[in-house]
């Protein structure tokens, strides 16, 4: 693991979060070829991968085990298997690639809290509800230790930064995105709230943190499907890490598309 002589800002590692069809799998077909899609377990997008020449793409298929029987080894196998295609498609196994996606992200970290809680999140199926307890606090269903939520944090950008410091040109990830309290304390009825990645915890602030462009999908009220680039309004959840005579240049909304996004960094790289 070498490390590399870099002179130009790498641009190339970029999160999509937004609602359910806001575009983020649509915006694919824009990407640069050939290209690797890995949609996880329990992501069902698929229908608007584009399929078909330069494009590899990977769909999970369940394999019925009962819900009872999905222990911390199943997961831990489930985490195995999408961990060696990723290693797959990045050490060039279907052939080079310019393009690696990492499609619906909030579900791949259910199975990292799974493999963080001996598989009790997956069994309460409530890891991610709230209820309000008797002191009228807004409170976690669930019965497990919420210092697992440390431990799946740490597994999940284990996987990020392996994905995100790969030799492919474009990495790309993409979660749901929720309304989050800027302050966790705040237990204030008008708590003031933002939309951020749907990952639990510090773990949707880490998404600014470990990737340069993060990217709020939306769909505007003329029908048009548009990427928001800076933090603005109700999204929190979007930003550009890089120099500011490159980062000022983009605007507040583009649309979804990659080979737009990119003439903005065209001094810097090519996605």
């Amino acid at each position: 693991m070498p490390l590399k002589r870099n002179s130009k800002a790498d641009f190339g590692c970029i999160w999509l979060n937004g609602p359910p069809n806001s575009g983020k799998t649509t915006s694919f077909v824009t990407c640069t070829k050939p290209m690797g899609i890995i949609s996880v377990p329990g992501e069902k997008g698929h229908a608007c991968i584009p399929y078909g020449e330069g494009v590899e793409a990977f769909v999970w298929e369940d394999d019925g085990t009962p819900a009872k029987d999905r222990n911390t080894l199943y997961y831990q196998k489930v985490w195995r298997e999408i961990e060696n295609t990723t290693t797959d498609l990045i050490n060039g196994k279907y052939g080079p690639i310019q393009t690696i996606v990492i499609d619906g992200m909030h579900k791949l970290y259910d199975i990292a809290l799974a493999i963080a809680t001996d598989a009790e999140s997956a069994v309460l199926q409530s890891a991610f509800e709230t209820t309000i307890n008797d002191k009228g606090k807004e409170v976690l269903k669930g019965e497990f230790d919420p210092r697992c939520y440390g431990k799946s944090h740490k597994i999940i950008f284990q996987y990020v930064n392996m994905v995100a410091s790969s030799k492919v040109p474009t990495r790309i990830f993409t979660s749901w995105s929720k309304m989050k309290k800027d302050d966790k304390k705040d237990t204030s009825k008008n708590a003031a709230e933002h939309l951020m990645p749907a990952l639990p915890g510090e773990a949707a602030q880490m998404v600014l943190g470990e990737v340069g462009v993060t990217l709020h999908t939306k769909v505007s009220v003329k029908g048009e499907f548009l990427w928001q680039t800076k933090p603005g309004g109700e999204v929190a959840g979007a930003g550009i890490k890089g120099p500011a005579r490159i980062v000022e240049k983009v605007p507040m909304f583009i649309p979804q598309d990659f080979q737009v996004l990119v003439g903005y960094f065209k001094e810097a790289v090519s996605v």
